[in-house]
């Protein structure tokens, strides 16, 4: 997370990080915004504002001195997950976790082997268990959301590929969870692991904040990437944009969101739902790719967007789904 100051003793977001991904911050400020506008609400999280004396922001660390009221921040810290995020929706998540760890332990047992570290293993055969896992409890009851099922899924698999910890929202899992956590395969879209974090996280961004903010999130990382980093690469952007278009599928509408149940509870190809690569060029640093692009809005990058764009609509999952 990155800020800057702004006028009237205001922070305004810079840039997000979460994983491999950058997430401007004009795309990230309406979110921060909001969230400051709902918290003010509670009488502990102004008690926690009050206390802060200074904030000091360098660009490795960002410094806050206050002055602390431990009863107030046991009673935030009591009633935090509970700001955020409800007590159906925190139990939902904790099942897909359980259910996470329970088929990371099926595929290590199928490949003859509880250990797996630095073993690698197809997204889908994890989305296939998933999936079949969320269709049966959107098949409960007629109350039953399998937009809520899609979304508590969608969360877990991104904080899970892109390694971030959720122990905060869920409690620390037993053990012998964490170590099949932690050392269970390596999953992988196209035999590449950072394409399933690509893939993943995007979905889940979509499925959470609107297809518009994963899409900016992308594509911003990309041309980020281009600036020193591995390059721009119209293979991540391809993983990137086949999220967004599956994130948006699993929570347009309860049809919808069902729809995408059934497809991946038997999902057994790749190409269902992520697109071929074939020369896609990556790795292009940003002299080279001005020289041969231009710009995002140049017509160049535009043809290669509609190629993405007819790839990405030609996977079943997408073709199907009017």
């Amino acid at each position: 997370l990155s800020l800057i100051d702004v006028p009237q003793n205001l922070l305004a977001i810079e840039q997000v990080r979460f994983g491999s991904l950058s997430i401007p911050g004009w795309a990230v400020q309406p979110v921060w915004d909001f969230s400051q506008q709902y918290l003010s609400q509670f009488e502990e999280y102004q008690q926690l504002i009050n206390a802060v004396q200074n904030i000091q922001i360098t660009p490795e660390q960002l410094v806050l001195t206050y002055t602390a009221d431990w009863e107030a921040i046991e009673q935030l810290k009591d009633r935090g997950l509970t700001l955020l995020v409800s007590d159906a929706e925190r139990s939902r998540i904790q099942l897909y976790r359980r259910h996470l760890v329970e088929s990371i332990n099926d595929l290590s047992k199928q490949n003859g082997t509880n250990d797996q570290h630095g073993r690698q293993a197809s997204l889908s055969r994890l989305l296939q268990e998933m999936f079949q896992f969320a269709l049966k409890r959107s098949s409960l009851s007629d109350q039953a959301s399998a937009i809520d099922e899609n979304k508590a899924l969608l969360f877990v698999l991104a904080m899970h590929l892109g390694g971030r910890n959720i122990d905060g929202i869920l409690g620390k899992p037993a053990v012998e969870q964490a170590v099949l956590l932690k050392n269970g395969p390596k999953f992988t879209l196209r035999k590449r692991v950072d394409l399933a974090q690509h893939f993943s996280i995007s979905a889940f961004i979509a499925a959470a904040a609107g297809d518009g903010l994963a899409q900016a999130t992308g594509l911003f990382k990309e041309v980020s990437d281009s600036k020193g980093g591995s390059g721009f690469s119209f293979a991540d952007l391809a993983a990137d944009q086949a999220g967004v278009e599956f994130g948006t599928m699993a929570v347009a509408s309860e049809t919808s969101a069902h729809s995408l149940q059934v497809h991946m509870a038997r999902i057994t190809n790749e190409d269902d739902y992520m697109p071929k690569l074939s020369s896609l060029p990556e790795g292009l640093q940003e002299a080279t790719f001005k020289r041969q692009y231009g710009t995002t809005e140049d017509a160049r990058y535009t043809r290669m967007q509609n190629e993405l764009d007819r790839r990405i609509d030609n996977c079943r999952l997408y073709r199907d789904k009017g």
